[in-house]
């Protein structure tokens, strides 16, 4: 489910992870590195606090598809 329109720093992508022995929900946040060879991406000021205040909750943060399918199979 996409959660980008949220704002307030909320992650882009809410995913249901079929894991054992109850299912998950994974919140997925989406960066473009900003130095390509190092992967090196920053979060805003209020994904930093987001993230705090809702520590504790599985997230990742992807930066492709193949990234995020990689992470997201660790859930299952």
């Amino acid at each position: 489910m996409s959660l980008h329109a949220q704002g307030h720093g909320c992650e882009d992508i809410l995913v249901a992870v079929p894991s054992r022995p109850i299912p998950q929900w994974v919140l997925l946040e989406c960066k473009v590195p900003e130095r390509e060879s190092t992967g090196y991406y920053r979060y805003t000021p209020a994904q930093i606090k987001w993230r705090k205040l809702t520590s504790g909750w599985p997230r990742i943060t992807a930066v492709d598809e193949d990234d995020a399918i990689r992470q997201l199979w660790a859930w299952v």
